[in-house]
């Protein structure tokens, strides 16, 4: 237990409470395994992209063991707000967001063939 919560201490504070929001989404409206993938494309486009992300990747993989600062707001998880995490989760303004019958078409891993449309 003690390492779990050192983990989520070392964790971006954003990420945080995006997953915060996104299982307690889940729970309450009993999502799909489809619907569940479609949400969770926006603010995995939005973060891939983010210096938070870059922040992540280089205390985990190029400085191994340094301590995260993550940047500006959100920094910390009492600066973090409904409308960061609104604005996670807020449909891709270009369209590019895929809809549930996209994943609906995909097969589970060791499942038979199946297409979905495309990829990323």
């Amino acid at each position: 237990a003690a390492a779990a919560v050192a983990g989520l201490a070392a964790a971006c504070p954003l990420s945080l409470a995006l997953t915060l929001r996104l299982f307690s989404d889940a729970r309450c409206t009993r999502r799909s395994f489809a619907d569940a993938l479609a949400a969770e494309l926006p603010p995995a486009a939005r973060l891939a992209g983010s210096p938070h992300f870059a922040e992540g990747v280089r205390c985990s993989l190029v400085d191994r063991k340094a301590v995260p600062a993550w940047p500006g707001p959100g920094s910390t998880l009492e600066t973090v707000t409904d409308a960061d995490v609104d604005a996670l989760l807020a449909p891709l303004p270009d369209g590019r967001g895929l809809s549930p019958d996209y994943w609906a078409g995909l097969a589970a891993p060791g499942g038979g063939g199946g297409g979905g449309g495309g990829g990323l």
